[in-house]
C-alpha cells in the first residue's frame, strides 16, 4: 500500500522542480490543531518528541509519527527517487499528472522507495523519516542524513 503522505510529497517535489510558483498544501495532509513544539497530552516524557524539535510541513515526514518520534533521519528524496526505474521513465517520457501513467509510475516509485526504507529502518534505529531540511532542531543538533542508506540498499536490487 502507497503511504498517501509520500505520494503528497512527491507530488509537491515535482510540482517545485517544474515551477517556480509556491507548493499549496496537499488537500489530504494531516491538519495541525496545535503546535508541533506542543507534545500530545497522551505522550509520557518518555515517549515524547525531542524538546525543541519541531516538524513545520509535515507532508515531508515519508515514515513515522511527526508528533511523536525519538530518533529522526533525513533524506532527499528527489536523489532516491532519481535512481527508482518507474520515476526515471516517468521522467524521460515526460509524463504530467493529467497522464494515466503518471500515476501508475509514481505510485510504483513510492512502493519501491517504502520497501527500500522499509529494509534500511531494519538495521537503522530511527522511528520518523522527513526530507532533508523538514525536522527543525535546537543549534548545534545534526539530524542523520541516510540517503545513502537507502541508495546502496536500492542498489541491491530486488524491488
Amino acid at each position: 500500500m502507497v503511504n498517501p503522505l509520500i505520494v503528497a510529497a512527491t507530488t509537491a517535489l515535482l510540482a517545485a522542480a517544474t515551477s517556480a510558483q509556491p507548493i499549496p498544501a496537499h488537500p489530504t495532509a494531516p491538519s495541525v490543531q496545535r503546535s508541533p513544539d506542543e507534545p500530545s497530552e497522551l505522550a509520557t516524557q518518555e515517549d515524547a518528541t525531542p524538546p525543541g524539535y519541531r516538524i513545520p510541513d509535515t507532508n515531508l515526514v515519508y515514515f513515522g509519527n511527526p508528533k511523536k518520534y525519538k530518533s529522526p533521519a533525513a533524506v532527499s528524496l528527489g536523489t532516491i527517487f532519481k535512481q527508482i526505474a518507474p520515476y526515471q521513465e516517468l521522467k524521460s517520457r515526460g509524463l504530467g499528472q493529467a497522464d494515466g501513467d503518471y500515476w501508475i509510475l509514481l505510485n510504483k516509485t513510492n512502493a519501491i522507495f517504502e520497501k527500500v526504507l522499509t529494509k534500511v529502518l531494519e538495521q537503522e534505529p530511527h522511528d520518523l523519516i522527513a526530507e532533508v531540511g523538514a525536522i527543525k532542531v535546537p543549534a548545534g543538533v545534526k539530524i542523520p542524513v541516510i540517503t545513502d542508506l537507502v541508495l546502496e540498499e536500492l542498489k541491491k536490487g530486488g524491488f
